[in-house]
């Protein structure tokens, strides 16, 4: 028969005798601190949180880290653990030390499009196309245009006000559009007046002009 007798000096997985008592002995665990699933979204870079760890001691300053993506289409990864979402998909990050292979960690990264912010904006026009006077006597029609992201919107109302409300007359309006009468008192040529819309579900979302009410000719 053999007998094998290591004791706690002995490298027993090389067989070396006393190994460690002429060596530090080392026990190196990496750790992906972001879970092991990450979302990200288009156009929205991240770095990885790395931990290591020799023989349950934190280990710092990290020592190099060779970082790997599965799929470059989808993610890229820089030497710092920056991650750069490129594309719709999935895509694993691998982790390791550059001296020590065994100390590695992985993380699926799952990569989506960026939501669509909402970005309301309110311009006001005029049906003679004249936002800066009306003449004394004229009707005139103005239009709240609302747009979102730049594309037009129809399912939104704006509020209107008339300050002060001495030079003009409201006709009519609707969610969008106004229909102001300009007095015909010669006395108010060349006041001015604000007419503004305010977006009527937020009011930071506004236009307003500076209407001068004109003489006729």
């Amino acid at each position: 028969c053999e007998v094998d007798i290591f004791d706690a000096n002995d490298d027993k997985e090389n067989e070396i005798p006393d190994r460690w008592l002429y060596e530090t002995k080392h026990e190196y665990v990496l750790t992906i601190l972001d879970g092991d699933l990450l979302n990200m979204t288009i156009g929205t870079p991240q770095t990885l949180s790395i931990g290591i760890t020799d023989l349950d001691v934190e280990v710092t300053p990290l020592p190099q880290i060779n970082y790997l993506s599965s799929d470059e289409s989808i993610l890229t990864v820089d030497t710092s653990g920056e991650i750069t979402p490129v594309s719709v998909g999935n895509a694993t990050i691998s982790a390791t030390m550059n001296d020590v292979p065994t100390a590695t960690d992985s993380i699926s990264v799952v990569v989506e499009e960026a939501p669509i912010v909402d970005n309301f904006a309110v311009s006001i026009s005029s049906s003679n196309g004249n936002t800066e006077a009306i003449k004394l006597g004229q009707t005139l029609t103005y239009t709240a245009n609302i747009t979102n992201n730049g594309e037009a919107v129809t399912d939104k109302a704006v509020n209107w006000t008339v300050n002060p409300s001495t030079y003009t007359t409201i006709q009519s309006q609707t969610d969008t559009t106004i229909i102001l009468k300009a007095t015909s008192n010669f006395d108010y040529a060349e006041e001015v007046f604000i007419l503004k819309a305010e977006l009527s579900d937020d009011i930071t979302v506004s236009d307003e002009l500076n209407i001068m009410v004109d003489y006729l000719f």
